[in-house]
């Protein structure tokens, strides 16, 4: 049961590392610590491949003189975890101005991604039509998925989200944030000696909020929120506790939640993270936003 909670809230290395860190891993059976051991270097093994495709993404943007921001996966393994491979992830997600998305997309064209939906049961990938394409960014603020197959390595499609909206899905109830501003606002992240642009930890932080927030409550009517749960993995709040413990403008945070009308998702976030672990860790700034329990 723990393995499989484990799994499926992305805690796996965590785990691991702190069964290693107890000795308990010496109490495990051998098939689980083997199983755990290359679960463990699978990952690590797929974070710096996806960690050399985005910087050569970023690096082929800052090339062009577009303005592209990495947020998630790899920035948060850099600022968060200090470039240890206990941040599970396996896409791209860029974030970009709507008047940028199609000097973007002919980059990833041009790197290898093709537009389309990975097959799990054959291990292809199905090119999509102009008219998915078309009816996907018409109808939100992201493209369809780009993917590239990885030559030599049986299964490993690696994914290239597109989003010009800092609520991900374009939300209008939370989607005031100015993409012009935010753009304004970045920062440059050394992962692993790469350079990749992203946004100041401010933001970064307040978006990794906002993600959690939209994933977790408004996407209920879409298969995969049957299947993930709603993207409500536990590693999540791991990321707001680390968060929380930085050394980041929490005053310069609450001016950006109030002008931006993000109480909604923050109060929902720091609410839920305050129950897991303890409204203690949340900085006084931000106190305010945890709803008592009735």
């Amino acid at each position: 049961v723990v393995v499989y909670q484990a799994i499926l809230h992305k805690m796996v290395p965590i785990l691991f590392d702190d069964l290693k860190k107890t000795k308990l891993v010496q109490c495990i059976n051998n098939t689980l610590y083997y199983f755990l051991r290359n679960y463990v270097s699978y990952i690590m093994y797929l974070d710096s491949n996806i960690l050399e495709l985005a910087f050569e993404i970023s690096s082929r943007a800052q090339l062009e003189g577009i303005k592209v921001f990495i947020v998630k996966g790899p920035i948060l393994m850099d600022y968060l975890y200090g470039g240890n491979n206990y941040r599970v992830f396996n896409d791209i997600d860029l974030l970009v101005e709507k008047k940028n998305v199609p000097k973007v997309k002919k980059i990833l064209c041009e790197l290898g991604y093709v537009q389309g939906h990975y097959s799990k049961e054959d291990n292809t990938i199905r090119v999509a039509t102009r008219q998915e394409i078309v009816q996907k960014e018409m109808g939100s603020h992201e493209t369809v998925e780009f993917h590239k197959s990885l030559n030599g390595i049986n299964m490993m499609d690696i994914v290239v989200d597109i989003n010009s909206s800092f609520s991900w899905k374009g939300i209008p109830c939370i989607d005031a944030i100015n993409m012009r501003n935010v753009m304004n606002h970045s920062k440059k992240y050394i992962v692993n000696g790469c350079s990749i642009d992203s946004m100041e930890p401010e933001y970064l932080f307040l978006h990794t909020c906002v993600h959690l927030y939209v994933e977790a409550t408004l996407f209920c009517w879409q298969y995969s929120w049957y299947k993930n749960y709603g993207d409500i993995e536990l590693s999540k709040y791991i990321d707001i506790g680390l968060f929380l413990s930085k050394n980041i403008k929490w005053e310069l945070v609450n001016d950006i939640i109030l002008k931006n009308f993000l109480v909604e998702p923050i109060s929902y976030v720091l609410t839920n993270f305050s129950l897991l672990f303890s409204r203690n860790l949340v900085p006084q700034e931000l106190v305010k936003y945890i709803v008592p329990e009735e």
